[in-house]
Parts: C-alpha cells; sequence; structure tokens
C-alpha cells in the first residue's frame, strides 16, 4: 500500500514530526524504547496501539531528513516499507510504501484488511498534515 500527501512545510520539518509519531497520533497509546533515543538506524521500541495490540518495531533506515524505513511485527501482522520526505514546490511531498503482511488465521482477512488499512494511513498522515499546517483535523 502506497501513497502520497502534500504538506506545506519545510521537508526537515515533516521528517521531524513524521519520526515522532506518538506525538500526532492517538492510536498510539505508549511507546517503550528497547534502544536509547535518538532514533537512528537499528533502534528498537514497542508501541501499544489503542492500548491493546502490541507492535515490535525496528527502524532499518533512517536518513534526515529523507527517509524513515522500518519493520514492525505484532501477533497479528507483520509490516515493512518507508515514509519519504521530499521537498516540493509548495512544502514537502511525504510519501509512503508499506507491505502487510497478516499472521495466522487473520489472513483471511487481507482484502477488507487492505481497503481498511489504506484509509486509516492516509488519515495518520492527514492527521499530521493538519497538525503541521495548524488547521482543524477532519480526523
Amino acid at each position: 500500500m502506497s501513497g502520497e500527501l502534500p504538506i506545506a512545510r519545510p521537508a526537515d520539518v515533516v521528517f521531524d514530526m513524521a519520526a515522532d509519531e506518538p506525538s500526532w497520533n492517538p492510536a498510539m497509546t505508549s511507546v517503550e524504547w528497547l534502544t536509547a533515543p535518538p532514533m537512528a538506524a537499528g533502534t528498537r521500541f514497542v508501541a501499544t496501539m489503542g492500548g491493546r495490540l502490541r507492535m515490535t518495531v525496528l527502524i532499518t533506515g533512517f536518513d534526515r531528513p529523507h527517509t524513515i524505513s522500518s519493520r514492525t511485527r505484532s501477533a497479528m501482522m507483520a509490516t515493512e516499507g518507508a515514509v519519504t520526505v521530499r521537498p516540493a514546490r509548495d512544502g514537502t511531498l511525504l510519501s509512503w510504501d508499506w507491505t502487510y503482511t497478516l499472521r495466522g488465521a487473520t489472513r483471511l482477512l487481507t482484502p477488507v484488511f487492505a481497503l481498511f488499512a489504506a484509509r486509516w494511513e492516509r488519515g495518520n498522515w492527514e492527521r499530521m498534515r493538519d497538525l503541521l499546517e495548524g488547521r482543524p483535523s477532519q480526523r
């Protein structure tokens, strides 16, 4: 699943906000650092989503202010991909490209999950954009 979103802010500002997802994603209810910050390639942490779903995240690449790549594992799925930030005419173009692999019995839900995940992912980045641009979030 991939997408992109223009954001009317400088690339370094967008990158730093993307790297600090717990500050703007209300679904991420806690983060437990397994390696000490700051974030870099090799950083590991456990993120809890919605108070229940625990995901172990490995930052596989960190090239400020361009790319953050990661591999995430939970009981339900595995995710691998990257967020890319690049300067654009009126600010920044943020793009994402993720591969989701559902695990166990949940694999049967892959077609439904793909629809939900694409909408959820775009909504997350729109929420971050709204915060950066100082506009009320529609999410």
